[in-house]
C-alpha cells in the first residue's frame, strides 16, 4: 500500500515508478543476504524458499509497469490506484477468509476466499472511483464488472502470479470502462 501513498502524494507518474525500481534494487540483495538467517524465517512465513523475493519482484515490477502504462502513457492515475487498492485489499481478504475452507482447485483457492475478494474489491473500487469524482452509478457499474473479472482471474491464476494478472487485467477493464 506504500505504492499508493507515493502515487497520491506525487504529481508526476515517474516519481513512484522510479521509487518502485530503486526499492526493488535495494531490497532484493538484502533479502538474498539474510535469507538463511533465523530472523528472516521468523519475519517471513514462506511456503517455499524464494517466495518473498519473487513476490517483491512481481509486486514492484508490476506496479512500475502499471504506473508507467496507465498513468504515464495513458494518463489515468485513477485506474492504477483503483486496481492496486482493489487487488491488495481483495487478495488479503481472500487469504484471510479462504484459509479456513476446503480448496476448490489445485491452486488452493476457495469459494469463500473468492467471494471475500470480490466483495472487498468491489467496495474498494466504488470508494476509489467515487472519491475520484465519478458518479456513484458509474462507480458501481465499473466496480461490479471489475470485481467479478478480478475474482475469475485470481481463481485461475497459478503459482502466485495473481500479483501480476489481477492488477493488469483489472487495470485494462477499468481503463476501457472509463473511456
Amino acid at each position: 500500500m506504500i505504492i499508493l501513498v507515493i502515487m497520491i502524494t506525487s504529481s508526476h507518474w515517474y516519481v513512484p515508478a522510479i521509487i518502485c525500481i530503486i526499492f526493488t534494487i535495494v531490497v532484493y540483495p538484502i533479502l538474498c543476504f539474510f535469507e538463511n538467517h533465523p530472523l528472516y524465517k521468523d519475519l517471513f512465513q514462506q511456503r517455499n524458499n524464494g517466495v518473498v523475493k519473487k513476490s517483491l519482484i512481481l509486486l514492484f515490477g508490476n506496479a512500475t509497469v502499471l504506473i508507467t502504462l496507465f498513468w504515464g502513457i495513458l494518463g489515468s492515475e485513477l485506474t492504477v490506484i483503483a486496481s492496486i487498492l482493489a487487488w491488495g485489499l481483495g487478495d488479503e481478504a481472500a487469504a484471510f477468509y479462504g484459509k479456513h475452507y476446503i480448496p476448490i482447485n489445485e491452486h488452493k483457492k476457495t469459494y469463500e476466499g473468492s467471494l471475500a475478494m470480490c466483495i472487498v474489491a468491489f467496495i474498494a473500487i466504488v470508494v476509489t472511483l467515487y472519491v475520484g469524482y465519478m458518479s456513484l452509478l458509474k462507480s458501481i457499474l465499473i466496480a461490479l464488472v471489475r470485481s467479478i473479472g478480478a475474482t475469475v482471474i485470481e481463481a485461475i491464476s497459478i503459482k502466485g502470479y495473481e500479483t501480476v494478472t489481477v492488477p493488469l487485467v483489472t487495470s485494462i477493464i477499468i481503463f476501457v470502462m472509463l473511456l
